[in-house]
């Protein structure tokens, strides 16, 4: 079985059931054989743990104005359309796209900052 699907399916537990990450892992690793897996399993799991929070935090900071700026803009159209996971996505890709349009132009400009 893949590691990383493994280590995938104790951190929906965690996040989705709310279930500690110790007893989601009890519950996926002994069906592991492999001594590194499953020390490769607990080391992704411990880890993405350790900066889930903070990581969630920081995107929040980054995303929220746009979202509510977008909101407002939904809003104030004549046809007042409610902002929808769609419209969110399609929001945050746009985003994505900025930034990695920039830090190419950081790359060719060669400045590392």
């Amino acid at each position: 079985m893949n590691s990383r699907y493994v280590a995938a399916k104790a951190l929906h537990k965690v996040l989705k059931d709310h279930v500690s990450l110790t007893s989601a892992l009890d519950e996926v690793l002994p069906a592991i054989e492999s001594k590194k897996d499953r020390a490769f399993i607990q080391a992704l799991c411990f880890g993405v743990m350790r900066w889930y929070f903070y990581l969630d935090a920081l995107l929040s900071l980054l995303t929220r104005k746009a979202i509510k700026d977008l909101d407002i803009n939904n809003r104030s159209r004549p046809e007042k359309k409610e902002t929808d996971e769609k419209d969110i996505n399609k929001l945050l890709k746009k985003m994505v796209k900025q930034r990695s349009e920039s830090i190419e132009v950081y790359k060719k400009g060669n400045r590392n900052d």
